[in-house]
């Protein structure tokens, strides 16, 4: 993969999903055709996954 490359990942579980990426326009406008095609609860930071407590901050993402 180049270094300069966008990355994009979108994780499904039953119904849950996690989105990665590297660009803010992507994830803008996957974000918006995600809420136009399906009716989404949260699209917010992740705290909770499958039972898991995700703590994201300025020093790094933990989990718990």
């Amino acid at each position: 993969m180049k270094e300069n490359s966008d990355t994009f990942v979108v994780c499904l579980y039953v119904d849950d999903l996690i989105f990665i990426r590297n660009n803010s326009k992507m994830f803008g406008d996957f974000k918006k055709a995600m809420i136009k095609e399906y009716e989404m609860m949260n699209i917010d930071l992740m705290s909770c996954y499958l039972e898991i407590e995700v703590k994201q901050g300025e020093n790094g993402i933990f989990v718990n």
